[in-house]
């Protein structure tokens, strides 16, 4: 009878871990449930024994409660979810708009998706440095630079990814590596070149001496004896012809799920976050 009473107290015991176990995972209380994306105006974060203001970037609780503190018109803010959701979005256009305490949820969704992981890793990055992903204001009136990722092969790539919203002319543009190589020493500093871009024709660009990664474009001044930047810059992946798919579609991926957040989002803020998961796609084989 003891053996028995005993079994029966280890099996019951392992069914309570078990429940607790799964009841955890899904009720992670305390643990976080998203980050701060965007943010204008302050906003203090109430936990059960202190308050803090919000930062650009920061990580969110579940069952945490925000506030804004004298929330003017402009005054908005955005959280990013982990598990996929819609983004909380709170703007204070109108008076009395703001007044009222976020909730935020107690749990998250348990399912894994391909948002969810995509979330994940861009949380983690804006953690230690959001505003390294804002994009500067372009003085030009040719268009805008796009993020994107390009697929080198034979020192040279097709451009069309990044100047689909350029008109034709001629430009004049270098390149930055961005990634930590760039500091080895033992990789040439990319050209500055020039090329006549045509979105009617096939066009491709020589790259001369350089290797796959993640860079800055950036467009110059052509008629400047120093060539300044004229701030029309966009965030590139270039890719070996093995790894050029894969991170192609998952970079697709994630611009179609981020433009499904919908309006209210300014649109530096959704290219903050596909420039930090660009960023992810160049130091992760897996996606």
């Amino acid at each position: 009878m003891t053996r028995r009473r005993l079994a029966r107290g280890w099996l019951t015991f392992a069914a309570l871990v078990l429940t607790t176990s799964v009841w955890a995972a899904t009720h992670p209380n305390g643990e976080d449930v998203g980050f701060v994306l965007e943010k204008s105006g302050t906003w203090i974060l109430e936990r059960e024994n202190s308050s803090e203001p919000l930062r650009l970037g920061q990580a969110v609780p579940a069952g945490g409660k925000i506030r804004a503190q004298s929330p003017t018109k402009g005054s908005h803010l955005v959280i990013a979810f982990l598990d996929g959701r819609q983004p909380l979005k709170r703007f204070c256009e109108t008076p009395g708009a703001c007044a009222s305490l976020i909730e935020l949820p107690a749990s998250l969704n348990a399912e894994s998706s391909f948002l969810s992981r995509t979330i994940s890793v861009v949380k983690n990055l804006f953690a230690h440095d959001p505003e390294r992903y804002i994009p500067t204001l372009s003085r030009g009136s040719k268009g805008e630079l796009q993020d994107g990722v390009l697929k080198l092969a034979d020192g040279q790539t097709d451009p069309s990814a990044v100047f689909k919203n350029i008109e034709e002319g001629n430009y004049f543009l270098d390149l930055q590596r961005l990634t930590s190589q760039a500091q080895s020493g033992n990789e040439a500093s990319p050209p500055s070149f020039q090329f006549h871009w045509n979105p009617k024709e096939a066009v491709l660009l020589p790259l001369g001496d350089v290797t796959p990664g993640l860079y800055q474009i950036r467009l110059l001044e052509p008629d400047s004896a120093d060539h300044e930047p004229t701030g029309a810059e966009a965030w590139v992946l270039i890719c070996g012809p093995d790894t050029y798919e894969k991170a192609a579609v998952a970079f697709q991926n994630a611009e179609r799920q981020v433009q499904q957040w919908g309006e209210g989002l300014k649109p530096t803020t959704k290219r903050s976050f596909l420039r930090a998961y660009l960023e992810h796609l160049a130091t992760h084989e897996n996606p």
